[in-house]
């Protein structure tokens, strides 16, 4: 993996995984909870990991997608729009993308009072973000 070439890693250990619908039904949830946010980077096992929960369970989900395997970027792009979730357009993390349920608020979205560029943000226009201003 490119991963371990660019970090000069010195070798691999296993470890124990299990689907995430396993994981978090262990934990107490099922497939009626909703979760705000997934944040996933998982060295190219992405889709791997979404096809094992139903994406509809999430608002929102960095997910890191960096180009490297464009057929399993794909893959993952797949199994999230069929959980009803759409690329942000005005949301950028370098590596990652952002998808968001339909119908999500997204800062940066033209109605909304947030800056569009990457200027820096005061914490009274975050609050007026957050409370939907």
């Amino acid at each position: 993996h490119l991963w371990l070439r660019w970090n000069r890693a010195k070798g691999t250990m296993n470890v124990s995984c299990a689907p995430l619908q396993t994981i978090l039904r262990q934990a107490g949830y099922d497939e009626r909870s909703e979760f705000d946010l997934l944040s996933l980077d998982v060295e190219g096992a992405e889709a791997l990991v979404l096809s094992t929960v139903s994406t509809a369970m999430f608002k929102a989900v960095l997910i890191e997608l960096d180009g490297t395997d464009k057929n399993k970027d794909w893959q993952a792009r797949k199994l999230l729009h069929a959980g009803g979730l759409r690329q942000a357009k005005h949301l950028r993390v370098t590596n990652s993308e952002v998808f968001l349920r339909e119908g999500e608020l997204e800062v940066g979205q033209p109605n909304h009072s947030m800056p569009r560029s990457h200027s820096k943000v005061t914490p009274a226009q975050l609050e007026g973000v957050i409370a939907g201003g």
